[in-house]
């Protein structure tokens, strides 16, 4: 994860460095969700883009999202009738997760690009921005 989830990288204790091509694999296939977010990350430091405070909220949104689905499929365990909340809830669940990683893989993808760093893998590494060329995001008024 880059070093920005230390629970996922505190592990390996410099396994990195010496195979990252295999790390990567790993982090990628155990923890999909911390490495997309941890690239995005990565760009929103080297280029210095202040999170979008609508970013955070939706975050948490999928965050409780996903907290009911386990809860309701734990009360469904105990008591049918959470049975069809719990499908539902599993289903919303899911759609959020799989919308919001998209939207972030979109944002380092079109981030990259803009910056001319391809975003497509043709170029490795991130380039250097100088500071005045960086663009926060605007707050969106509420």
């Amino acid at each position: 994860c880059q070093d920005y989830y230390h629970p996922c990288t505190k592990h390996c204790n410099g396994a990195e460095k010496d195979c990252p091509q295999f790390c990567l694999c790993l982090e990628v296939v155990i923890c999909p969700s911390c490495s997309i977010s941890a690239s995005r990350m990565v760009v929103m430091d080297q280029y210095m883009i202040q999170s979008d405070p609508w970013d955070a909220k939706i975050i948490r949104l999928n965050n409780m999202l996903q907290f009911l689905s386990i809860f309701c499929d734990i009360l469904a365990i105990f008591n049918n009738d959470f049975r069809d909340a719990s499908m539902l809830l599993d289903c919303m669940a899911e759609i959020s997760y799989c919308t919001i990683q998209a939207c972030m893989v979109t944002q380092v993808h079109i981030e990259k690009q803009h910056r001319g760093g391809g975003g497509n893998g043709a170029k490795a590494g991130f380039e250097e921005v100088p500071v005045a060329e960086a663009r926060p995001y605007e707050e969106v008024p509420v």
